[in-house]
């Protein structure tokens, strides 16, 4: 059980007959439960006995550095994270980390800096938040410049996915935040999510945005980023998103974007763009300064098999070959 936010149930909100008052205002809780294999018409079904049945042990293990079950399994050691997938055999050293670049760019381009070489996090503490037989979480704090990010992993009984919610105050301006995952070998394809379906997209590993800024009026630069909508995928590796829609190739990384913290709508001097989009209008709240969250899964799996991963992370949304 997982207290998510306060709020008023929903018997109360979608009742006409029932007008909220100040005492239903309460924690909303999230319950975890193993049910057998069932289209989700049957789970909701008021007939069946979804919790009827026999389930096998748990295969989740645990410490204040580690989670893992089955299928995967996360280690901090000596400040870095390594991931394992069981089913193949492989293992990823270094393998997760959070960058932060510089932003002189607009709400229509990012405005790389020329030399900006970034900032990487660092792991701060490391603790477990909560265990059970269906699910362990392990909470990672991150500092990257002068931001702390707090990261709970979780892992689910027989899941192949480790699930992150990353949450942070964001006090900077005009910079990049993303989280970056280091694949064995140079990333020359990856295959998205759009409108239902996979798109494959070719990429030049070795290109660097900040080496190619347009020097003459009516230029702008070709980028490494793409568009998503839920997942992405290459050398086996994948991630599913919760409300994040950019990823970027770089090198042997896949670079998911957390947030673009910006101010203007069209920036006459943006770096990347040497013809201005527009008139130059400021929109403060593009800063996303304060509160920010992000959620997002990883995994190791089969383009084919995508669909799975992603009925996992949104199951009232199923995907079907």
């Amino acid at each position: 059980m997982v207290s998510e936010r306060t709020g008023v149930e929903d018997s109360i909100v979608y009742n006409a007959q029932r007008i909220p008052i100040t005492e239903d205002y309460k924690p909303i809780y999230r319950y975890l439960a193993e049910v057998e294999n069932k289209t989700p018409s049957k789970l909701l079904s008021k007939t069946s006995k979804p919790f009827g049945g026999t389930y096998s042990e748990s295969d989740l293990h645990f410490s204040s550095t580690k989670i893992e079950n089955s299928k995967i399994s996360l280690v901090i050691e000596k400040g870095k994270i390594i991931v394992t997938d069981k089913i193949s055999g492989e293992t990823y050293p270094d393998f997760i980390e959070f960058v932060d670049f510089k932003d002189e760019g607009d709400t229509y381009n990012f405005g790389p800096v020329e030399n900006d070489l970034g900032q990487k996090s660092e792991i701060i503490s490391s603790e477990i938040l909560r265990t059970g037989d269906l699910q362990v979480v392990l909470l990672v704090k991150f500092k990257v410049g002068e931001t702390i990010l707090n990261t709970e992993i979780s892992l689910n009984k027989n899941s192949h996915l480790l699930n992150f919610k990353v949450e942070w105050n964001n006090k900077t301006k005009n910079h990049l935040l993303q989280a970056k995952f280091n694949l064995k070998e140079p990333i020359k394809k990856t295959h998205s999510q759009d409108f239902g379906t996979l798109i494959e997209r070719e990429f030049d590993p070795d290109y660097d945005i900040r080496k190619n800024l347009p020097k003459t009026k009516g230029l702008e630069s070709k980028t490494n980023t793409a568009p998503m909508d839920k997942y992405v995928s290459a050398q086996g590796f994948e991630v599913v998103t919760k409300g994040l829609c950019e990823y970027e190739v770089n090198k042997n990384s896949i670079l998911i974007t957390l947030l673009r913290a910006i101010g203007i709508i069209s920036n006459p001097k943006n770096p990347a763009r040497s013809t201005p989009a527009g008139p130059p209008i400021k929109v403060e709240g593009a800063q996303q300064l304060g509160h920010n969250r992000a959620k997002f899964s990883i995994g190791f799996g089969t383009t084919p098999d995508w669909q799975k991963s992603v009925n996992e992370v949104y199951p009232y949304v199923i995907y079907s070959k």
